[in-house]
């Protein structure tokens, strides 16, 4: 007998799906989590607070319902979640796991305590920098997810957290939205301030668009509204771009909807008028207030009339609100650098607004945050702030005494630097107080924490504040060498956030408990914060005597951990002061024990630090294979900091190798990342701008030196070594670009600051010699320049050297001194070869001085001796590596060379006529470069 199947009664999947939420009671489990309470819930999903037994935390677990899920959906939603989990950042969120369960899927993510940036503002009065604090972190995370690839599509007040911790974090990445998921949010009320779902002192906050942010389980008539054209996100927050299809949004549409959130918090009004009509159809214009002046670029109203927010933040908002997305930031790390760049107060470092506000914006994803309403939880009578730990180890002697260190240097930067150290101590003072708290109160107020997890954290944050009360009473004894390193010692410092994640600090093996060994133990710990402070400051002798006593120490203790941070700071001593074999033990050993040890951590540094050793020996093997392991447990034990070390080595590497503009490439993208992260350095910024040089991009790497100089200048002051290292690279640059009168400024201003403040900084005097020699050459400022040149010829600077010998083999040229030019060449070539063919045997560098000699060769008339020399430079050029600027140069003085040999006169003219086009292509467009073209175009036409 045949049975219609479509005859029986049967069970949707939306009744199955539903069968499954009612099953998922108090106490039941959803793989390995058990589940503790329900959230909240929307038409897509529902989000449970659980506990991982596993890991001993509780988490927010969104499972999105299987009847809602296409397969291509899951597949996204399970894409996306990885993504989120490997962006491994100090101001992210970790996403723990995501899977599926029966039909279902589910992500899990961290549970935050704390307030919506909405009740935050409602809670007192904030002043507008407060709000641009908490903005700029809420911007970082963001900013670290375009990085990624992520774009958020819903900035708005309720997806912006501030934590109990007092952490910025920026919540609900949509991972459970898709397009078939259109609700929205609320718009503008009667009076025209906001009502969104959670103004009523609501303790939730949803993270994905089916989730209105209401503790009840269903939403408001207005926030079920289905969007017309499947748009996803907010629509009092939408970008116009946003208002079609969600394909549409990208970064610059985050950053439109972070500006009507900064707007709104600045102004408690919205920047515009949102509409049930624009809810129905969101191609409905915006309705913007009448605003004298205003262009269709914008879409800001007037400001309320008694605003205090100054003019310039008012006008960087406005441009975050263009209508076009190409009259915006060019990114969010563009605007966070508008924000930071406060004329009032230009050297304000970047805590998290408030008194109660620190740290490092943070990015939740996925998840349903849970929210303390109303007033601040009360400490418990057994958590103390941490602010007498912290008086103990920094305080106003302490402070007073790093003034009379900067007194006693005798130098115009050393205030400056001590007060960049003293802000930076502050910074982590801050830090590491809110970490002790929370610390504590998870295990004694809120009971989410077992007292073992609270006693590992608590010695971790005892190791950091030593190692601070280290750092502080080296630098108080410092002299002029050790105050230059002020303003980045602090970075040098082991981050305090390391003591949340205990799953990492119970790995590492338990130290011995018997009285006597614990006391050893002490002292060796005492000790090594000593080391790791006369390391920071670059005092490496001292500090290699007092490591090597600890390391016979630790041997003797037999506990291993101690023993793997000996030997780690030995092997950072000793590479910095001789580097080689000794160093490569100490790393090696190092990884041994902290291998044995259980520390993870450490073994991906240890690993990181051999990869280092080995580029510099030219040992590009083994400098892969190390890089390749510390990557591999850098992402086993979430250190982002150790990845990002390995990355800036891979860059580093084709400097060595020659491979130009991958270099380029490669530190962009790291430069991108540390900007996204806040962690911007001058030197990454400069050795950006210095790549963009190499591979000819000029006017790009004149903007990138620039900000080198800024970033230096705001952090060391005008006078320091630091800064005028800066300027000793935008030199460079310009005399490049062929600006040589604002090169010699530059260089003489700074030549002559540096003779004043750091005289015996023989490199870095010579530097400057040699890129003011270049610009008085083209000046034609000869006798200064050959007495520049020569000065550093003596020098004891290998590269520079040889550079200088090139520049004197220039003159010797351009005076008729043809011979003597080209010995200066050959001589050149051997020494360039000498340091750069166990890396390259085509090393550009080796190119461009083999370059130089067959040029030298054709100006003494051997233009047999020119074409050999010029043919195979151009034959080792590599087209896709090399400087644009220097193949057009090389092939052309081949042409040239071609020519005076009675060669091959077709070919000579397909050389030069194929460089000058290139030049016409990739040459700035400068007074320089329009002279170099006009010449070659002149001496084609007559040959």
């Amino acid at each position: 007998m045949q049975v219609d199947l479509h005859d029986e009664p049967t069970e949707t999947s939306a009744e199955l799906a539903q069968d499954r939420e009612r099953q998922r009671r108090v106490g039941s489990m959803l793989g390995r989590y058990v589940v503790l309470s329900e959230l909240g819930r929307g038409g897509m999903s529902v989000v449970y607070v659980a506990y991982d037994p596993q890991l001993d935390r509780r988490v927010a677990l969104k499972v999105v319902r299987g009847d809602k899920l296409t397969e291509a959906y899951r597949a996204r939603l399970h894409r996306e979640a990885q993504a989120l989990a490997r962006l491994s950042h100090p101001s992210v969120v970790t996403v723990f796991d995501v899977g599926d369960i029966e039909d279902d899927t589910f992500v899990a993510m961290e549970l935050v305590e704390g307030k919506t940036l909405r009740e935050w503002w409602r809670q007192e009065a904030r002043t507008w920098r407060e709000i641009i604090q908490v903005m700029i972190a809420a911007g970082r995370g963001l900013a670290a997810a375009h990085a990624a690839g992520i774009v958020h599509r819903d900035i708005k007040p309720d997806n912006i957290v501030v934590s109990d911790a007092g952490l910025v974090k920026l919540v609900d990445f949509g991972l459970a939205r898709d397009l078939g998921d259109r609700s929205v949010d609320s718009v503008d009320g009667p009076s025209g301030e906001s009502h969104d779902p959670g103004d009523s002192g609501s303790d939730l906050v949803s993270a994905a668009g089916s989730l209105g942010g209401s503790s009840s389980s269903t939403l408001r008539p207005l926030e079920q509204i289905t969007a017309y054209g499947h748009v996803v996100g907010t629509p009092a927050y939408m970008p116009p771009e946003q208002r079609g299809r969600a394909v549409d949004a990208d970064e610059r549409s985050d950053q439109f909807s972070f500006c009507v959130t900064l707007y709104e918090a600045l102004y408690k009004q919205r920047p515009f008028k949102a509409t049930k009509k624009m809810v129905l159809d969101p191609q409905e214009q915006l309705t913007v207030a009448d605003k004298p002046g205003l262009t269709p670029r914008t879409l800001a109203a007037p400001p309320p009339a008694k605003s205090d927010v100054p003019a310039w933040l008012q006008k960087v908002v406005e441009r975050g609100l263009a209508a076009e997305k190409s009259h915006r930031y060019d990114s969010v790390a563009d605007l966070l650098r508008e924000l930071e760049r406060d004329p009032e107060r230009t050297r304000r470092r970047i805590l998290v607004g408030g008194a109660s506000l620190v740290g490092v914006a943070t990015i939740a994803t996925l998840a349903t945050w849970r929210l303390v309403s109303s007033s601040p939880r009360a400490s418990a009578p057994s958590c103390g702030t941490g602010d007498d730990r912290v008086a103990a180890v920094w305080n106003a002697g302490k402070r007073a005494a790093l003034d009379k260190a900067a007194a006693k240097a005798g130098v115009p930067w050393a205030p400056t630097a001590v007060g960049t150290f003293a802000e930076r101590v502050d910074s982590y003072a801050t830090q590491w107080k809110a970490m002790y708290l929370d610390s504590c109160q998870a295990t004694r107020v809120r009971n989410v924490q077992s007292p073992e997890a609270l006693d590992l954290r608590s010695a971790c944050l005892d190791h950091r504040l030593a190692d601070l009360g280290a750092l502080v009473d080296v630098m108080a004894d410092a002299n002029v060498d050790a105050l230059r390193k002020a303003g980045e010692v602090v970075a040098n410092l082991p981050p305090v956030s390391d003591c949340a994640d205990v799953r990492a600090l119970r790995q590492v093996v338990r130290r011995p408990t018997d009285a006597a060994t614990v006391k050893r133990l002490d002292a060796i710990d005492g000790e090594l914060s000593r080391v790791t402070a006369l390391y920071a400051i670059g005092d490496a002798n001292k500090s290699i005597a007092l490591v090597d006593r600890v390391v016979a120490e630790a041997r003797t203790v037999g506990y291993a951990p101690a023993l793997a941070q000996a030997l780690y700071w030995r092997g950072r001593a000793v590479a910095d002061r001789d580097g080689g074999a000794d160093a490569q033990a100490a790393f090696n050993e190092t990884l041994a024990a902290a291998l044995t040890s259980g520390d993870d951590r450490l073994a991906a540094d240890a690993c990181a630090r051999l990869a280092q050793e080995s580029l510099w020996a030219g040992e590009l093997p083994e400098f892969r294979r190390w890089s390749a392991v510390a990557h591999a447990l850098a992402d086993r034990s979430h250190v982002a900091e150790v990845g990002m070390f390995v990355d800036q080595l891979e860059c580093m590497s084709n400097h060595f190798t020659g491979r130009v503009r991958t270099r380029l490439t490669c530190l962009k993208d790291l430069a991108a990342r540390r900007d996204a992260a806040g962690k911007q350095s001058e030197w990454l910024v400069t050795t950006l701008g210095l790549a963009a040089t190499e591979a000819g991009e000029l006017t790009e790497a004149i903007r990138w030196l620039e900000r080198g100089v800024e970033l230096a200048r705001t952090e060391n002051g005008a006078d320091h070594p630091r800064t005028l290292e800066m300027r000793a690279y935008l030199c460079h640059g310009l005399n490049e670009l062929g600006d040589y009168k604002r090169s010699a400024t530059e260089c003489s201003d700074a030549l002559d600051r540096l003779l004043e403040s750091a005289p015996d900084d023989k490199a870095l005097v010579a530097r400057l010699q040699l890129y003011l020699g270049q610009a008085e050459r083209e000046l034609e400022h000869v006798a200064r320049a050959r007495q520049l040149f020569e000065a550093v010829a003596a020098s004891g600077d290998e590269e520079l050297q040889i550079e200088a010998k090139t520049d004197l083999a220039d003159l010797s040229k351009a005076r008729g001194d043809v011979t003597n030019s080209v010995a200066q060449r050959r001589e050149a070539l051997a020494e360039t070869i000498a340091v750069f063919e166990k890396y390259n045997p085509k090393h550009p560098n080796i190119v461009g001085t083999r370059h130089e000699l067959g040029a030298a060769l054709l100006a003494q008339g051997d233009a047999a001796g020119a074409v050999k020399e010029l043919s195979q430079a151009n034959a080792d050029a590599d087209p896709d590596e090399v400087n644009p600027l220097e193949l057009v140069r090389l092939r052309f003085a081949l042409a040239q060379a071609i020519v005076a040999a009675k060669g091959n006169g077709a070919k000579a003219h397909e050389l030069a006529a194929g460089a000058i086009e290139l030049h016409r292509k990739v040459a700035p467009s400068s007074a320089r470069f329009a002279a170099e073209r006009k010449d070659m175009e002149t001496w084609l036409a007559a040959h």
